[in-house]
């Protein structure tokens, strides 16, 4: 996305970005802002993890909390208000078609690896955050194998799983559902405890990588999913201690 907008000239030296993330998209921002000399802020829920905090300030990045109440459509709304207010350039990662672009990447270095084994996958599953993921890969997936099923994973009603998100009230506009079979609710409970299996085996993910694994377990056939999260950005959740 940085990329992008710096090609379109929207992004240039000195702009500050701002964006609503509670997850990777944040972290990645204030990286490579960093890195390019742009300030960063992020406003993210008060319930993120500690981890993804303290990984933001190692990056410089300034960090606006919202009640998780807020969490997503109001935090979507304040932050195109203060970046119109104060000039800041908004990325906006559930509407930039850089977000879908960039995990049709992703899905090109899936096929390089199914076509090396000679696989043919019968399923692709995938948490919905932003949608990003899900509807970049499927996209590539699907012109590949057109019988393949696509399957995403957001939380339970009134449950939290970080880094996934459902879209009740506020749908992303990258996320295309067209493209996909099936929605799937998964619990906290069922998420935590099959992250903890992960874990068990040596696979060091969080909570939302535990939610897509859950569902995976129960399908028959060749599998091909993303666990997008770390085990270290978890790590002062008490839940997960084995």
């Amino acid at each position: 996305m940085i990329e992008d907008a710096e090609k379109k000239g929207i992004l240039k030296t000195g702009n500050t970005i701002i964006e609503a993330s509670s997850g990777n998209t944040g972290i990645s921002l204030a990286a490579i802002g960093k890195a390019r000399g742009y300030k960063v802020i992020i406003v993210m829920p008060e319930n993120a993890s500690e981890e993804r905090k303290s990984t933001l300030r190692k990056y410089n990045a300034k960090i606006i909390y919202v009640k998780p109440e807020y969490w997503r459509e109001k935090a979507v709304n304040f932050v195109r208000e203060l970046a119109e207010e104060k000039g800041y350039i908004f990325l906006n990662q559930y509407s930039n078609k850089a977000n879908i672009s960039a995990q049709e990447k992703t899905g090109k270095e899936i096929l390089l690896q199914l076509e090396k084994f000679n696989v043919e996958p019968d399923f692709f599953i995938a948490g919905i955050g932003t949608g990003g993921t899900i509807t970049g890969i499927a996209k590539i997936l699907r012109k590949k194998f057109p019988e393949i099923k696509i399957i995403g994973i957001i939380p339970e009603k009134g449950k939290r799983i970080e880094g996934l998100r459902r879209f009740d009230d506020h749908k992303p506009e990258v996320l295309d559902l067209r493209l996909i079979n099936k929605i799937v609710e998964v619990g906290e409970n069922e998420a935590i405890k099959n992250t903890k299996k992960l874990i068990k085996r040596g696979v060091k993910v969080g909570v939302s990588s535990g939610a897509v694994y859950g569902i995976a377990k129960k399908l028959k056939g060749n599998i091909v999913t993303v666990f997008p999260d770390d085990l270290e950005r978890y790590l002062s959740y008490k839940e997960l201690r084995l």
